[in-house]
């Protein structure tokens, strides 16, 4: 495991953020982030349509299937609300809300999967609860409105805008879900891990152009200016394909998949964070620092139960409900 390849793993996360700052980009140039996001969803279908082809896409389970489209949907919910939430509360705290994907994944094991939820995968979910709460609580900071009590309207605001982040984390963390029932369904059937991989990334690449291109038409907000929907559609394309094929790639060569993700997860936090701060004038005061501190804290302590060996934890954090 290198130096070279646990930089790849980091870069990963870098390249993921781009689609924080387009979207925060578009935000000035009347482009919104469903908007974006049909690009690139458009270049996603294409390029796994041809991946499938010819392929015996009839091998794939149907439970899979249908949560590929679930996670499609997921996709479209977050990303329509993170335009909201920009609106709303700036950039770090909604990215750092669709950076905790593991929440749902954590519970569907648990509930769905027979598995059970370790100490530090709780600690994880709190920690990524308390990222949202924080988030929230900048809300009360923001002008009430004359109609309210300014205690009411802070109250009020913070409260909407944590189940806004809410939705959006569990709309973002659905793909984690049909990525370990695919897990599930490769310990008996190895041999379907391409296919399923290639049908999957189909179903929720196409599940997401259909859902955007609904919202969009249903909300008459498919226009947009040519060329910044282009630039800033084909600058979030790219970084997806950066992230994807640099995480890939570091897996393949001695990174393991727990390590990669949590390096992926901080990279992206954190370059999200700095560039609102230093870029687009976000204020970092200590709610906005404990809404990047705990989402970069959620990350590690989903992923440190993976990383460390049983017998380096403490007995106490090997307790598992």
């Amino acid at each position: 495991m290198s130096l070279a390849y646990l930089s790849l793993a980091l870069f990963s996360g870098i390249a993921f953020s781009v689609f924080g700052v387009t979207y925060r980009l578009g935000q000035d140039r009347r482009v919104s982030p469903p908007q974006i996001m049909l690009l690139v969803g458009l270049a996603g279908s294409a390029f796994f349509a041809a991946d499938c082809w010819g392929k015996p896409l009839g091998d794939v389970p149907a439970d899979l299937w249908a949560l590929a489209l679930v996670a499609g949907a997921g996709q479209v919910l977050a990303v329509r609300l993170f335009g909201v939430a920009l609106a709303r509360g700036g950039l770090a705290g909604p990215w750092c809300a669709v950076s905790l994907p593991f929440v749902p994944t954590f519970l569907y094991g648990r509930f769905f999967l027979g598995g059970s939820i370790s100490l530090l995968q709780a600690l994880a979910m709190a920690a990524a609860g308390g990222c949202v709460l924080a988030a929230s609580l900048q809300q009360k900071k923001r002008q009430a409105p004359e109609t309210l009590q300014p205690r009411r309207a802070g109250f009020g605001a913070a409260l909407a805008y944590f189940f806004l982040l809410l939705a959006m984390l569990i709309g973002n963390g659905l793909e984690g879900v049909a990525m370990a029932q695919r897990k599930l369904v490769l310990s008996s059937r190895p041999e379907l891990e391409g296919i399923t991989q290639s049908a999957m990334c189909l179903v929720l690449y196409g599940g997401i152009t259909l859902g955007l291109l609904i919202v969009l038409g249903w909300s008459r907000t498919l226009r947009a200016p040519l060329k910044w929907w282009l630039v800033l559609g084909a600058v979030s394309t790219v970084g997806s394909i950066l992230g994807i094929t640099s995480l890939f790639v570091s897996t393949a060569h001695g990174v393991s998949s727990e390590i990669g993700m949590t390096l992926s997860g901080i990279g992206q936090i954190l370059t999200v964070a700095l560039l609102a701060v230093s870029v687009f004038g976000e204020k970092a005061d200590r709610l906005w620092l404990a809404t990047v501190g705990l989402g970069v804290m959620a990350v590690v302590l989903a992923n440190l139960e993976a990383i460390l060996p049983a017998r380096s934890l403490p007995a106490l954090l090997q307790i598992s409900f």
